[in-house]
This record gives C-alpha cells, sequence and structure tokens, in this order.
C-alpha cells in the first residue's frame, strides 16, 4: 500500500552534477546581463591648484580636467567668494581642459577667498576640493619723481604723478619744502581741484627768498601712511624758467608781476607770454599804464614761438620772430637782449619805448627793421652773426658797406668805416647827430634814410647821383645841406619839412633834375640857393630851380 504524504526526491536534487551545472549556466546568464548595463559615460576627474599672483584686488586660479570614457565637458568654471558658498564665477574655455585658468578682479584687499573648479556637461557637474587664498592688504601709495614747470625769482611750479594710491583713497596731496638750514613747510594741493584724473597734480610754491638754496619733495597719503618723492634740488635767481608756452603769468603770479625792474626768461614765449611780460613792463593791452616797472629783459635762453593771444591787442607772435610792436611803447624798459634763435625783427618793434639804451642782436639774426627809440645809444650783435656786423654802436652789413641803423639817441659819431658805400632804408630816421659828413665812397642812399633826424648840416659826397623819396623829410632842423658833384636827381619830397637857409649844389652841366614836390614853396623864400660861379642863369632859367629867390654864386 502507497504512503501519499511522501515526497520524492527529484533527479536533479540528488545529483551533484546536476547541481554544478545548473550554478555556471546561472553565473553565466548574470554576468552577461549585467554586461549588457556597464555605462560608457564617466564624470571628469577636477583638479584645483594654489592660487597664483595675488595682489590687493586681483588673483589668478589654476587647474585641469581629465575626461574618463565617453564623457564631455561643455560647462567649465571656477566658482569663488568670500564664503564656502562660493557665490561668485567667472567661465572658462571647455576646450582648453590641460591648462585652465582665470584672472579674478575687482576684489576686496586683506580678505580670504575660498575657490574650486566646477565641470559638466549641462545636466549635472563635478567640482574639485575648495581652496582658499588671502588678497594683499591696503598699502602706502606710491609716486613718481616731481617735475619742475617753470620757476621765477621767488615761485615754483611743480607737478607730480602718482603712480598708485595703494588700494585706497588719498587723503592728502602736495608738497614739502625748505631752504637751506630753515623749517620744512608744506603747500598742500587741493585733492578736489588740483588732482588730475587720480594721478597727476601740481601746485605753485609762492613766497620763496631770493638767491636761496631749497630742496623739494612731493607727498602723497592714504589712510595707510604718507610717501614722499625723491628729494628736487633748486636755487632761486633773477631767471624765470618756462618748459611750456603761456605760463609766464603762472609762473610769476598776480603778486609778483609787478615786482621786478630786471628779469632773465628761459623756454619758450608765445602771444599770451609777451602780452604779460608786456604789463611788467609797464603798458597792457590796451596801451594803458601798469604798474610794472620792467626795465632790463634778457631773453637769450628763451624762444618765441607762435600761438597764444595777440600780445598787443592785433597781433600773434611767429616762430622766432620779434614781432611789429612786440617791445613798442614801454615806458621803463631800458635794455633788451633777444633770444639766441631770433630770425627777424620788424619794423618797430621797440617804437615809442622812450627809455631803451641798448640792443644786441643775436647771431641767428638775418633781417632787422630799424625802430624809432629816441635814447637808443648802442647796438651790438652777437659773434657768429654771418649777415650782420656793429661798429661804434651803429648797425651794419657784415661786410660793412651798409649802414642799416644808427641809433636815434646817439649824439656822437666817431668815424665810419671807410669801405661804406650804402645808407640803409631810414637808417638815420630821427637821429640826434647835428651834423654828419658821410665817407667819400658812398654812392647810394635809400628812402627815408634820414627821416625825420634832428641834423642841422650835412655834407654828401661826389659820388652820390639820386636822392630818393623823403631823404630829408621831417628834417625839422636842417638848415645847411651840401650836394655831392654828381648828383643829378632829387626825389619827391627831399625836403619836406625842412627849414632850409642854404643848399649848395655843385652840378654845373645842368641843374639836378627834380619836381614840384622835391621843395615845399617856404624853402623857395627862406633859401639861399648857392650854384658854381658862372652857373646862376642856368638854374634860374630851370622849371623848379628858377623858384629860388635868391641864388648867389660861389
Amino acid at each position: 500500500m502507497k504512503n501519499e504524504n511522501h515526497i520524492y526526491p527529484s533527479a536533479a536534487v540528488g545529483c551533484p552534477m546536476a547541481v554544478f551545472l545548473t550554478m555556471v549556466v546561472l553565473c553565466w546568464l548574470w554576468q552577461a546581463c549585467e554586461a549588457d548595463h556597464t555605462p560608457d559615460y564617466l564624470m571628469p576627474t577636477v583638479e584645483v591648484g594654489e592660487a597664483q599672483n595675488i595682489t590687493r584686488t586681483t588673483a589668478q586660479l589654476m587647474g585641469s580636467v581629465q575626461t574618463a570614457g565617453t564623457g564631455a565637458v561643455s560647462v567649465l568654471r571656477f566658482r569663488y567668494g568670500t564664503s564656502d558658498a562660493l557665490e561668485k564665477e567667472v567661465e572658462c574655455n571647455p576646450q582648453q581642459l590641460d591648462s585652465v585658468s582665470a584672472t579674478l578682479e575687482e576684489l576686496t584687499p586683506n580678505t580670504i577667498y575660498f575657490y574650486c573648479l566646477e565641470a559638466g556637461n549641462g545636466s549635472s557637474s563635478v567640482q574639485s576640493d575648495v581652496r582658499s587664498f588671502t588678497t594683499q592688504p591696503n598699502q602706502l601709495p606710491t609716486i613718481a619723481s616731481l617735475r619742475m614747470l617753470h620757476h621765477g625769482p621767488l615761485s615754483i611750479t611743480l607737478q607730480c604723478v602718482v603712480k598708485d594710491n595703494g588700494g585706497e583713497p588719498l587723503t592728502s596731496i602736495g608738497f614739502c619744502y625748505q631752504a637751506a638750514n630753515g623749517e620744512e613747510q608744506r603747500c598742500a594741493a587741493d585733492l578736489a581741484t588740483d588732482l588730475v584724473g587720480d594721478s597727476l597734480f601740481r601746485s605753485r610754491i609762492s613766497g620763496l627768498q631770493m638767491e636761496t638754496d631749497y630742496t623739494i619733495q612731493a607727498y602723497v597719503a592714504n589712510s595707510v601712511g604718507e610717501t614722499r618723492s625723491e628729494t628736487f634740488s633748486f636755487h632761486t635767481q633773477q631767471t624765470v624758467m618756462l618748459t611750456t608756452a603761456g605760463t609766464l603769468s603762472e609762473a610769476m603770479g598776480s603778486d609778483e608781476q609787478y615786482l621786478y625792474n630786471k628779469l632773465n626768461i628761459s623756454g619758450p614765449l608765445n602771444g599770451t607770454d609777451i602780452r604779460f611780460l608786456r604789463n611788467m613792463a609797464g603798458v597792457d593791452v590796451e596801451g594803458e599804464a601798469t604798474g610794472g616797472q620792467l626795465a632790463d629783459i634778457d631773453l637769450t635762453d628763451a624762444n618765441i614761438v607762435s600761438g597764444g593771444l595777440s600780445y598787443d591787442g592785433m597781433r600773434y607772435t611767429t616762430d622766432s620772430v620779434v614781432g611789429q610792436g612786440m617791445f613798442a611803447n614801454c615806458p621803463y624798459l631800458q635794455r633788451i637782449v633777444l633770444p639766441v634763435g631770433t630770425v627777424r625783427i620788424e619794423e618797430d618793434a621797440f617804437t615809442g619805448s622812450v627809455l631803451l639804451q641798448s640792443l644786441s642782436i643775436p647771431a641767428a639774426t638775418t633781417q632787422v627793421s630799424p625802430s624809432s627809440c629816441e635814447s637808443l645809444e648802442t647796438i651790438t650783435v652777437s659773434e657768429g652773426n654771418a649777415v650782420f656786423a656793429d661798429c661804434d654802436g651803429a648797425l651794419y652789413d657784415a661786410a660793412y658797406t651798409t649802414l642799416l641803423w644808427f641809433p636815434e639817441g646817439k649824439i656822437t659819431v666817431d668815424s665810419f668805416p671807410s669801405t661804406l658805400s650804402t645808407i640803409g632804408e631810414q637808417a638815420f630816421r630821427r637821429c640826434q647827430l647835428k651834423q654828419i659828413v658821410l665817407p667819400s665812397l658812398v654812392t647810394e642812399i635809400k628812402q627815408g634814410a634820414f627821416y625825420g633826424a634832428l641834423l642841422e648840416s650835412i655834407v654828401l659826397p661826389d659820388g652820390i647821383e639820386r636822392l630818393p623819396v623823403g631823404t630829408f623829410q621831417g628834417c625839422s632842423r636842417l638848415t645847411t645841406v651840401s650836394l655831392g658833384y654828381r648828383t643829378s636827381y632829387l626825389s619827391s619830397y627831399c625836403f619836406d619839412g625842412c627849414p632850409l637857409e642854404n643848399l649848395y649844389v655843385y652840378a654845373t652841366d645842368f641843374p639836378p633834375m627834380c619836381n614840384e614836390t622835391t621843395f615845399t614853396d617856404a624853402i623857395y623864400e627862406t633859401c639861399t640857393l648857392n650854384v658854381p660861379t658862372g652857373c646862376r642863369k642856368l638854374y634860374r632859367n630851370s622849371t623848379y630851380w628858377g623858384k629860388f629867390e635868391t641864388i648867389v654864386e660861389f
């Protein structure tokens, strides 16, 4: 009889080989399934290095990224901040994974910053370890060497550049100065008005002592402390030194402009400077008197340049030219030395400067026109001038063949050069010589040569054939004139305004040609015409010579 509750074991359970084979199959199936589900996209490895080039406000971060499998990086950035929240970020180029770098800017000085490198694919990301660095603290400001812009006898104007404010606003700027064996003083600049672009500032130090040694330093300060420039040394003297045209008024200042009767100036001078210089010499742009009393001006080391305002209300400066009226009507001016580079002196440059006694012509000058200066006694020419020369205080060409300018205030003449052959245009203009006997070699007199001269008598050499227009016009004291033997033509207005009493004419064949304006009607009545023996009738029958009421032979 069968027992129905008994369970018979299966063949597998009872067979060790079957169990082994079953386990092998199951293991293979598991491995095959596991291989089918292993991902080939793995997250990158991210590393970050120490921060470099750390300053008060900047730092450079460095790092690298190494990808795994087929993983790609589309987002790459440094995250940073003053806490571990890393609230700021700076993007980097995801194409440069081997060497990732970025410069952080506008950081706060003396502050700890935390940072890391983050890489991702837009949906997930991985970060490096978090590191930190500390920015440099604020420092003393740094300053460049100071520069002198110009100085006068009692003042100096300086300029300096702030190279770095040290990381915070400046609290003061200016200059410290000290006379030899004196106490240090300060000239503070105004941060609001004197500081240009947060870097450049200038100041004028006035009230200095004449002929004194000074040392000066620029200073700048912030809350950390004060920095000074290298020491600048200079000596006050009767010289104004300019580096920029148009700054003479700044160099002298309104407090100094009327203090001097003697002054040396070096550097560029434009119309604005000449206008100010004329103020110092006693006359303003309107021709009105000022408080200036400048009598002696030495411009040897100066140079006249174009630009600036008109120096007398209507004329402007030209490079290296002493222009018309430039130093005219200066009531106290007695002596002036012109810039060495002067190439031209124009007509009436000094007219009306009634006390001007001496004038020096520079070596570079090639053109000179006379001025009317009633006190001018001496004209000198610098050595090396190839165009002009001086003799006995008068101006000649270099060969001493032409007299160009006889000083109006010169009252005597020892002699004329033996080579003299020409009297230049207006050469004796308003001169104070009472008598002149020209050398026998003179053959030419140019227009207006004796205009307004105070001559009383003159003897002309035989070689002069023509007297040009206005030769003796306005000679209000000229009473006696002796013409040369070859004089054959007298132009218009030769003797206009002359109170002639005796006129000697030596021509015997024909009377010199003249016209109706050669003489004024008064001359025909007051002047005796003296002619060679036997020539009275010849002159009496001449159209114009015959008008002389008195003709006598000698």
